[in-house]
């Protein structure tokens, strides 16, 4: 409730946090709440940083066996990762699979703006899921009204490519779902509801203080 509270000013919206993870959380007018996604690497987290490099390397090991078109990925994951026979037991040494694939992203958006046409495939997926995700919280708090739309995590740092086709993707869904920039971050939205309690997140905030007597 905090990031949701500093991204949009303590105001409604969907907030999609998309690092490592992904996970969309949004409150509508009527102080409705949803979360989607954030089911974690292997059931979920779709177009999350840990997506979009597993989708790179496994687009890297399907070009090595001759089952899918050549890409720049290749060289870039053997100088990160050595011999590509071995490339799952190198993702496997540090112990979090997840966050070593998602090392990978960024070397994904790279090529994709140099122009590596499975990069840019893979980014354009990943900005269907997220514009799936968005619309699915939209759907479930009542999206007829305009919602505000903040992304906020390590991948708005990816490129313009990604927003951008993200962008396209809400403005041909069929809901007022206009992006705008973060207002701020966790520490904002924390102190923002500690001096209010009208913010349609108020329902959902725990209060310390002194028990009465």
């Amino acid at each position: 409730m905090t990031s949701h509270a500093g991204a949009v000013g303590g105001s409604p919206g969907i907030v999609l946090a998309a690092g490592t993870g992904t996970v969309a959380v949004g409150l509508g007018h009527d102080g409705t709440f949803a979360r989607v996604d954030g089911w974690g690497p292997w059931l979920g987290d779709e177009g999350s940083g840990s997506w979009i490099g597993r989708a790179g390397l496994r687009a890297v090991l399907r070009a090595h066996d001759g089952r899918g078109p050549a890409t720049v990925l290749q060289e870039s994951a053997a100088q990160l990762h050595g011999p590509l026979d071995g490339l799952p037991g190198a993702l496997d040494q540090g112990g979090n699979t997840a966050r070593a694939t998602a090392a990978f992203a960024p070397i994904v958006a790279k090529a994709a703006s140099a122009g590596d046409e499975v990069s840019i495939g893979i980014l354009r997926e990943a900005a269907t899921a997220w514009g799936e995700t968005v619309v699915a919280v939209a759907r479930r708090i009542g999206g007829t009204s305009p919602l505000r739309v903040a992304v906020t995590g390590g991948l708005v740092h990816l490129g313009d490519a990604l927003l951008s086709e993200f962008d396209a993707f809400l403005a041909g869904s069929g809901y007022e779902l206009p992006r705008v920039q973060p207002s701020g971050g966790p520490l904002d939205g924390a102190r923002l509801l500690a001096s209010r309690r009208d913010a349609p997140q108020e329902p959902f905030v725990v209060r310390a203080g002194p028990t009465p007597s």
